[in-house]
């Protein structure tokens, strides 16, 4: 149990954080830190539990007869108005990180299985697969996710069916490292990437070295992506992959529990959270699938946020047989 200092720090940092949270012009950096400081601690984010109905509460006269003191210099902190978007944010954000054990996960320290030259790897719902291949390099294998290798050749060959995988490569520029994921290829030398095949859309995130990613039948359409880039590539939507700047650690996050996502379409999330659940998860209207989500998800915790979506998007969740249907309202 802390002591009361300790409960008096995490209730003045919890302050902090509701001040700035209640700023209009709040960025996701700081929406993303408050998430951190919350996952940090179950002692942070309840601290923040309690302090965010009094807070809310300011407006009303009994509301100061129950505030702890160190709440007090709130009162003259705070905004006569909150704003709805930041308020609707800190309600769901605060669901997503509380415990529940739903998912089970299996993490990257689990014991790597060591593949055969010509092998399939497949893996269950929420669990990771870490494996050795043989040529030494190694793979995460994500959750409900499989693929296939063929090393028998003059390439190193992986074809990744479904899913989400991560790759450290071992160098060899006589025998190329090829990913196949759809329509999208992936050739490495020696380096550490991520694939991620989700709604037909594939996308390479590069975390060291450099990789080439192309159109599967069309080489010459080809894009070198190194450390920090990101390659996506969805053949419905655009002609050729798009390159952009990105966070490694934010792509690979999954491989410690965590979904970090940054203005994503609704249709996306979905589709790698079913990955993780039993319960499916649909989609009603191809209209909801093209809304933006910003946060984190822990996986353990996917159907409490699944349950707060109706908090800040226009939607309902209906139960249907072994799954939940989000619906416009």
């Amino acid at each position: 149990m802390n002591n009361p200092a300790e409960q008096t720090r995490r209730l003045e940092e919890a302050g902090d954080w509701l001040v700035q949270l209640q700023e209009e012009g709040v960025s996701d950096e700081a929406i993303v830190s408050w998430v951190r400081w919350c996952e940090s601690s179950a002692e942070n984010r309840r601290a923040f539990e309690r302090l965010l109905p009094l807070w809310q509460a300011f407006d009303t006269e009994q509301a100061h007869g129950a505030l702890p003191e160190v709440a007090l210099p709130l009162a003259r902190r705070r905004r006569p108005r909150l704003v709805r978007t930041v308020w609707s944010l800190v309600a769901t954000v605060l669901v997503v990180v509380a415990i529940a054990l739903f998912v089970r996960v299996s993490g990257p320290g689990s014991q790597p299985m060591v593949l055969q030259a010509v092998a399939t790897l497949q893996s269950a719902p929420g669990e990771l697969r870490p494996a050795r291949l043989p040529d030494g390099s190694r793979l995460d294998l994500g959750a409900r996710s499989a693929l296939s290798i063929d090393f028998a050749g003059t390439q190193r060959h992986v074809e990744l069916q479904e899913g989400e995988a991560f790759f450290e490569v071992e160098p060899d520029r006589k025998r190329p490292f090829v990913v196949y994921a759809g329509d999208t290829r992936i050739t490495a030398v020696g380096t550490a990437f991520n694939v991620l095949k989700s709604a037909g859309r594939v996308t390479v995130t590069v975390q060291e070295g450099a990789v080439e990613v192309s159109p599967a039948q069309q080489r010459s359409e080809s894009l070198v992506a190194s450390a920090g880039q990101q390659v996506t590539y969805d053949a419905s939507r655009a002609p050729q992959p798009q390159l952009r700047e990105v966070d490694p650690a934010a792509a690979l996050a999954w491989r410690g529990g965590h979904l970090e996502y940054l203005s994503e379409p609704l249709l996306s999330i979905v589709s790698t959270l079913n990955r993780y659940t039993e319960t499916q998860l649909v989609i009603a209207d191809s209209l909801l699938g093209e809304l933006r989500y910003t946060g984190t998800i822990e996986v353990h915790s996917i159907p409490e946020w699944v349950q707060a979506l109706p908090r800040i998007f226009p939607v309902r969740i209906r139960h249907g047989e072994r799954q939940l249907v989000i619906e416009a309202r």
